[in-house]
């Protein structure tokens, strides 16, 4: 009985750990991500690349606004996962799904796109969206959902929001 107990605390631990190492992995993507992102839009609004290139803020916004929007809300999810917040556990699966979705995507758009500079660059982003995908599967797994006990409600808020991102990068 004690060594089946010291058997669960063992792997309680090694899934603490997991989950941790999960966390700090999404908040440093979102980190870099964000980074990226808001360098790009810097440097087109500071270099008036938006006059030159006639391209147009609506046309700037359109473009970086989902990856601003799921970088943030991967920043928070790690973080709050950190301190074994549900919420946050919420948060880092939707930013991982959309991660998923938005790397696939632009490996799909730009690698085809032989006008881009480093085209073949943007077949890695394939890669990238493979291991944010591996990240979600782990965010699902068992003991981390058991451990934050998700509602029928929760999983609702997570399939509405995942579906009104994914509804958005359609649209724009």
């Amino acid at each position: 009985m004690a060594s089946q107990q010291t058997q669960l605390t063992a792997m309680s631990k090694g899934w603490n750990i997991v989950e941790k190492t999960i966390a700090v992995l999404i908040a440093l993507a979102s980190l870099f991500v964000l980074y990226n992102e808001v360098s790009i839009v810097a440097g087109i609004l500071s270099e008036n690349s938006v006059v030159k290139t006639s391209a147009t803020y609506n046309q700037l916004f359109k473009t970086h606004h989902l990856p601003i929007i799921v970088s943030i809300l991967g920043l928070f999810g790690g973080c709050m996962m950190l301190f074994n917040d549900k919420k946050g556990w919420m948060m880092s699966l939707i930013a991982t799904a959309m991660f998923c979705i938005l790397f696939y995507l632009s490996s799909r758009s730009n690698s085809t796109d032989k006008t881009l500079p480093f085209a073949s660059f943007y077949k890695s982003y394939g890669i990238t969206s493979i291991i944010c995908f591996v990240l979600f599967l782990l965010l699902l797994w068992k003991p981390l959902r058991t451990k934050y006990r998700p509602t029928s409600k929760n999983w609702m808020w997570l399939a509405g929001i995942v579906i009104l991102l994914i509804i958005d990068k359609m649209i724009f």
